[in-house]
C-alpha cells in the first residue's frame, strides 16, 4: 500500500500484530506467528532481523530491557544490560589519570547482554526452537538487504567514527563509504556467527570462540575485558516497577533501567492536566520539555546499578516527593535544573508484539549511540555498544 492508502487508518487484527522498526523484522514477525510461535518467538526473531538491518541502533553486542505479559499473568521484567569488565574500576581510571570515557572507547563497552535476555525469555516463555529464530536474520545477512533512509542517513553521518576503527572499515563501509538509500548491504561474518549461536547456543557467545574473538579485539585496543567477565553475564529477571497515569497501569522495567523517569513524568502529566492543551501547543511542548527535565535530574540523582547502590522508588513516587517536584514547574518560565547532559537521541530500536491468545511483549534493544562504541570485533563483524561514558 502507498502512504496515503494507509494514512490516518487503524490497523486491527484477529490473530496477533506486530510493530517494529524496520519493515523486515516486522514480518519476520508476523511470520513467526503464523508458523504457531507465540509473542516471545516473533519479538525475538525480530530483535535479530534488526541487529543485522539496522546496525546504528541495534546488536547482538548490545543491549536488552523487556517486559513480558503472558495471558493471565503478571507481567515480567528481563534486564538484559551487561556488566562491567572487573579491572575497570575508580582506581584504574584514577592510576591512569582518566577522567572522562571517550565514546569510541574500549572502556564504554560493557558485556553485551541482549543474547542473554533472548535465551533466557525463550526459555522462560517460547514455543518453536530458539535456532529457527535466527533463520532470517542469517538469510538478510548472508545474501542482503537494501538500506533503509534511517538507516543511510546514520551512516552518513557516522563515517567518521565507522572509520577509526580497522575492523568497522572494513565490515561497516562500502569501500569506504557510507551504505546509501536502496544499496544492498551485506554483513557474511555476522551471519556466520548468529549461525553458529543459533546451532551451538549462546555459549558459544559468551564462553566461546565469539568470546573470544570480542575479547581480543577490545584488548588489543586497550580494553580489560576478560573471558570471565564475558562468562559472568546474567539476566536479571524480577516484577516490574509500575504506576498510574488516571485509570491506566503502566509497567516499567525496574532499576538500573530508565523506566523510572517514565512513571515520574507519567504522574507530573496527569496533575499538570496536560491533556486540557492543544498537542501541538507551545504551552504543551512547555510543559513535555519541563517535565522531561525535572524527571532526568532525578534519574541521574538517584540510578545506578541495584548490586552497588540502593534505590529508593517507593520514596522516589511517592506522590509527596512528586508534589515537591510539581512545585518547580511553572508555565511561565523555565526551571534552572544546572548542568544537566540529557542524552538528544541515543540509538535504540522499540518493539512490541502481541499473539492470538493476547501474551504480550515489549522490549527494547539498544547500542545507546549510533553504531555504538564503532569499535568491531575482527572476525564475527558484531559491533560493540556503547555504556559507560561517565565516571
Amino acid at each position: 500500500m502507498n502512504d496515503q492508502s494507509t494514512k490516518n487508518k487503524d490497523a486491527i487484527a484477529n490473530n496477533g500484530m506486530a510493530a517494529t522498526s524496520h519493515p523486515l523484522a516486522t514480518e519476520e514477525a508476523i511470520k513467526i506467528l503464523k508458523k504457531g510461535g507465540n509473542a516471545v518467538d516473533a519479538a525475538i526473531a525480530a530483535s535479530v532481523v534488526l541487529s543485522v538491518v539496522e546496525p546504528n541502533a541495534t546488536s547482538i553486542g548490545g543491549d536488552c530491557f523487556a517486559i513480558i505479559k503472558m495471558e493471565g499473568k503478571e507481567p515480567v521484567s528481563y534486564n538484559g544490560s551487561g556488566i562491567a569488565p572487573e579491572k575497570v574500576n575508580y582506581e584504574f581510571f584514577k592510576k591512569k589519570n582518566i577522567d572522562t570515557i571517550g565514546l569510541t572507547s574500549p572502556h564504554s563497552v560493557t558485556v553485551p547482554g541482549a543474547l542473554d535476555a533472548w535465551k533466557n525469555i525463550h526459555k522462560d516463555f517460547g514455543k518453536l526452537d530458539f535456532e529457527e529464530l535466527f533463520l532470517a536474520a542469517i538469510n538478510f545477512a548472508k545474501n542482503g538487504f537494501e538500506v533503509t533512509k534511517i538507516v543511510a542517513n546514520a551512516w552518513n553521518k557516522n563515517l567518521n567514527k565507522l572509520s577509526q576503527n580497522k575492523n568497522s572499515k572494513n565490515f561497516f563501509l562500502n569501500n569506504g563509504k557510507s551504505y546509501q538509500l536502496s544499496d544492498l548491504r551485506k554483513n557474511i561474518p555476522l551471519g556466520s556467527t548468529l549461525e553458529l549461536i543459533s546451532k551451538k547456543g549462546v555459549s558459544e557467545f559468551y564462553e566461546g570462540s565469539i568470546a573470544n574473538d570480542m575479547v581480543k579485539s577490545l584488548n588489543e585496543l586497550g580494553g580489560l575485558h576478560t573471558l570471565e567477565d564475558f562468562s559472568k553475564q546474567k539476566t536479571i529477571k524480577s516484577e516490574t516497577i509500575s504506576s498510574k497515569y488516571k485509570n491506566i497501569q503502566i509497567h516499567q522495567c525496574p532499576p538500573n533501567g530508565p523506566g523510572v523517569t517514565v512513571l515520574i513524568m507519567m504522574k507530573l502529566l496527569e496533575k499538570l492536566q496536560i491533556d486540557k492543551f492543544n498537542s501541538n501547543s507551545i504551552e504543551r511542548f512547555h510543559l513535555e520539555a519541563e517535565v522531561t527535565k525535572q524527571a532526568y535530574k532525578i534519574k541521574e540523582a538517584n540510578l545506578a546499578d541495584p548490586n552497588f547502590v540502593s534505590v529508593d522508588l517507593e520514596k522516589i513516587l511517592n506522590d509527596k516527593f512528586i508534589d515537591n517536584i510539581y512545585e518547580n514547574i511553572s508555565l511561565n518560565k523555565c526551571s534552572d535544573i544546572g548542568d544537566l547532559n540529557i542524552p538528544s537521541h541515543p540509538e535504540t530500536v522499540y518493539l512490541s508484539v502481541v499473539d492470538k491468545d493476547l501474551n504480550s511483549v515489549s522490549i527494547i534493544n539498544s547500542v545507546c549511540y549510533a553504531f555504538g562504541s564503532g569499535i568491531t570485533t575482527d572476525k564475527t563483524g558484531i559491533i560493540l555498544h556503547l555504556s559507560l561514558i561517565h565516571i
